[in-house]
């Protein structure tokens, strides 16, 4: 295996992991809350959160994306970091923009629950307000890692940060503490990052090649909008729920979508993978093989979305009953699963598009989405709380998958969607609407998902070549 196999391999099984310590950390994490503090309390911490991470697309405006395009020109280089210099002034610049930031949350919160958000957000909005610096901060020597070709070390730091969070949440679990404990504990796990890095990097030598004398040029307000297109369904969720409903209904609606963002795991595993991969036939103008990379991407992120949201609709009552007094937020969290299954179904098709140079369209897609997102939850949010922000991402979803798949068909030749995984696809969903609504219990409506699984690897013929093909791969490797 050459060793830029290696370093894929490395880096892909590192998102992996990542992921998996982030998704298993944050469980524990939520639960944690829902323990400590107060339905109202919880819904806060969600609201600010959130805040934070959309205020940090903008404090870094841009500079991760610069400093991977002008550091990872050069090849990687045992032991040495290059452009030491550049990372330090980019994370400078974002740690200034995002202690001002901090500040005008700081002054603005009683404004923001004065123009509508929930109450407890005058607490939380200035309590987590200053974690946004070493956040901000994080990003950029993130990204200067992984421009530096140590992308498995890079990609590991999102899931250790979440994982320290929820060491220190039990701390505080176990000591009886409360609320300005865990903003403490929120703010000081948000260094995590810049410590474990800053280790690694005090053992390696350091090169400055002065990339930035002719830099390459990029657009940040464009990288910016990308982001917001790309996670914007996931974070103005919550703000928008704290904004049109009160502290409780927010937290109902947070414990729902932290759950359900397990069902996006399988398109996330995939991503690593397939992008590179697509990319290759791209650029060799094999129609073919891209054509078949992304139907098999789409069959495995589709099996392991219909996994996911058929276990947790079979367990969901008993989980959220462990939160003790979350039993309303297994209706949304129905819903918010559909959404996700509609999004699986045609695969990594977003990022196809991409692959094929066609990023302006695949984030006016994005964009466009969010703005459906936006016109129909705020209605149904007034209307029906927690249930109705679930539908309008269901919505925005379906907006995302429909617009692509048409999109992709008039300029990439072929339909990303085929009658066998767009049946399944239109029967888990409605199942999982019909559960949502009362018409099948979680018990039956888990079975149906489930059974889905069986009936794709028989019926798609992309999905039915999975399991040997991860055989195979499993006996290469040994």
């Amino acid at each position: 295996m050459t060793a830029a196999n290696k370093t894929y391999l490395a880096g892909a099984a590192a998102v992996g992991l990542s992921s998996a310590l982030g998704a298993g950390a944050g469980f524990v994490s939520l639960f944690l809350l829902t323990r400590i503090l107060t339905k109202e309390d919880v819904g806060g911490y969600a609201f600010a959160f959130s805040l934070l991470q959309l205020l940090s697309f903008i404090t870094i405006w841009g500079s991760d994306r610069y400093i991977l395009l002008n550091v990872a020109q050069y090849p990687p280089q045992q032991g040495v970091l290059l452009e030491v210099r550049l990372a330090l002034r980019l994370a400078l610049i974002a740690s200034l923009a995002a202690f001002g930031t901090g500040i005008g949350l700081w002054v603005a919160a009683d404004a923001l629950v004065a123009a509508g958000a929930i109450e407890t957000a005058a607490f939380w909005v200035p309590a987590l307000a200053f974690a946004l610096v070493p956040m901000s901060a994080s990003t950029i020597f993130i990204a200067w890692f992984r421009a530096n070709h140590r992308a498995a070390l890079s990609s590991l730091m999102y899931g250790l940060t979440d994982v320290s969070r929820a060491i220190l949440f039990a701390c505080i679990f176990l000591l009886g503490a409360g609320s300005k404990a865990i903003a403490a504990v929120v703010v000081l796990s948000s260094f995590t990052p810049l410590l474990a890095l800053g280790l690694v990097a005090r053992g390696q030598a350091h090169a400055d090649l002065c990339s930035t004398e002719n830099p390459t040029k990029t657009r940040p307000l464009f990288n910016v909008l990308g982001k917001l297109a790309t996670y914007g369904l996931r974070i103005f969720d919550i703000i928008l729920v704290g904004m049109f409903s009160d502290a409780e209904t927010t937290a109902i609606y947070a414990v729902a979508a932290r759950l359900a963002v397990f069902c996006a795991l399988g398109s996330e595993a995939m991503q690593p993978s397939f992008a590179p991969r697509a990319r290759g036939h791209i650029v060799r103008g094999d129609a073919t093989q891209s054509q078949l990379e992304l139907h098999r991407a789409r069959a495995a992120a589709l099996l392991l979305t219909l996994t996911v949201a058929g276990c947790l609709t079979l367990v969901g009552p008993m989980l959220l009953g462990l939160f003790g007094g979350f039993e309303a937020s297994f209706a949304p969290l129905l819903v918010l699963m559909a959404g996700y299954v509609l999004a699986s179904g045609a695969g990594l098709l977003i990022s196809m598009l991409s692959m094929s140079e066609e990023i302006v369209a695949s984030t006016m897609i994005r964009l466009a989405a969010l703005g459906v997102f936006f016109a129909t939850a705020v209605p149904l949010i007034q209307w029906h709380g927690a249930s109705g922000a679930a539908a309008a991402f269901a919505v925005a979803q379906l907006a995302v998958i429909s617009s692509t798949v048409v999109f992709s068909r008039a300029k990439l030749g072929f339909w990303a969607l085929d009658i066998v995984s767009g049946s399944i696809t239109c029967m888990a969903t409605a199942v999982l609407f019909l559960a949502a609504a009362g018409h099948l219990s979680s018990l039956a409506a888990g079975v149906l998902v489930l059974a889905a699984i069986p009936v794709l690897l028989v019926a798609d013929s992309h999905a039915r070549v999975l399991p040997g093909a991860a055989l195979r791969a499993l006996r290469g490797q040994s």
